[in-house]
């Protein structure tokens, strides 16, 4: 099985879209999205489950939220979750 990173890349190409069209979707940071389509970060639980929803009616399956857990080797942000996009980081 292809790891939810891959999968992701995936989803975009089949609907050509770029990172920052996926980060207005899902409505978070473009750089905190990209780092997760690279494979650099996982997502938090918010996130995962805004993937898991978006990718819900994909040919290929949805990207559950779980499968974010099982991805070894990964790094999760502070607390694993970005601010949205509307919202202002905290310093």
């Amino acid at each position: 099985m292809q790891s939810p990173n891959v999968r992701l890349r995936r989803f975009l190409k089949s609907r050509g879209w770029s990172g920052a069209q996926l980060a207005r979707e899902l409505g978070f940071e473009r750089s905190f999205v990209w780092r997760i389509v690279e494979g650099k970060r996982r997502p938090g639980l918010a996130l995962a489950v805004a993937i898991e929803r978006l990718t819900a009616t994909w040919s290929d399956g949805p990207i559950r939220s779980d499968e974010w857990l099982r991805t070894p080797g990964v790094k999760r942000g502070r607390g694993g979750v970005a601010p949205p996009a509307s919202e202002p980081a905290a310093a």
